[in-house]
């Protein structure tokens, strides 16, 4: 009795090689079609409003999956985002929607920086 009996049946050799080596391969297939359309750059933060920021006049969604560090590094909530400020944003660019805003990372206050809820000329 041969140890590699089980793959004398050919049939059974595609099933294995999909659970072993296909299968956990999948992800890398699919892991840059959203890669492809993050983007990160230094920007100026003219405003806030009810899930979204302004840069450069553009809107911006926040959602609950967009993390907001100041600049001790600290995660904290939209609200306490204070603009206007500079910072780094890694958004994912959408071709339809406003882009979605990954990550921001607050790098430097600007003069009349203010914390609350909204700015004054959010939409």
């Amino acid at each position: 009795m041969s140890h590699f009996q089980f793959f004398e049946d050919r049939h059974l050799i595609w099933p294995v090689l999909f659970i072993f080596f296909f299968f956990p391969a999948m992800p890398l297939c699919f892991a840059g079609s959203q890669a492809d359309n993050v983007v990160s750059a230094s920007v100026v933060i003219e405003s806030k409003g009810d899930g979204s920021i302004k840069i450069g006049g553009r809107k911006f969604q926040v959602t609950d999956r967009t993390q907001i560090f100041d600049l001790l590094g600290k995660s904290i909530p939209i609200c306490d985002l204070p603009v206007p400020s500079e910072a780094v944003v890694e958004y994912i660019e959408e071709d339809d929607n406003a882009p979605e805003c990954l990550k921001i990372e607050v790098a430097r206050l600007l003069p009349n920086s203010e914390i609350g809820p909204k700015s004054k000329d959010s939409d």
